[in-house]
């Protein structure tokens, strides 16, 4: 996914470009500029996209990075670290939350297990 991808998910969610930004903390031209690929997000606004659509924030970051790499062997690094840590995490945390829940709801395990520990330590030190 590019960054227009996360920024769209972000639009839907927050239900247009004007109340994406303020909830990233920028300017709507600013949040145009990236949707225009003029400009990438920093590291804060990134996972503060992430947090807000439910992604693990070094998606969002490694997409970033991707589209900024000048040369083709520096995205396909950045392609290839974002499709290695979302299949490694996702699996991962779902033999964890199974072995850990305790309980017995497989379907309500899954559910935790798809938010990795960083997600849910950056929504806890965040939440309002």
């Amino acid at each position: 996914m590019e960054i227009i991808d996360y920024l769209e998910r972000g639009k839907t969610i927050k239900g247009n470009w004007s109340a994406l930004a303020r909830a990233l903390d920028k300017a709507v031209t600013e949040v145009t500029d990236w949707r225009k690929g003029n400009h990438m997000p920093d590291v804060t606004s990134c996972t503060k996209l992430a947090l807000l659509i439910g992604v693990e924030p070094m998606e969002v970051i490694s997409a970033a990075q991707m589209q900024l790499a000048r040369r083709p062997e520096n995205r396909d690094f950045w392609r290839g670290f974002i499709s290695r840590h979302r299949h490694q995490n996702t699996a991962a945390l779902c033999l964890v939350s199974l072995l850990f829940s305790g309980s017995g709801d497989l379907a309500k395990a899954g559910e935790t297990a798809l938010e990795s520990p960083n997600q849910v330590t950056i929504k806890r030190h965040y939440a309002k």
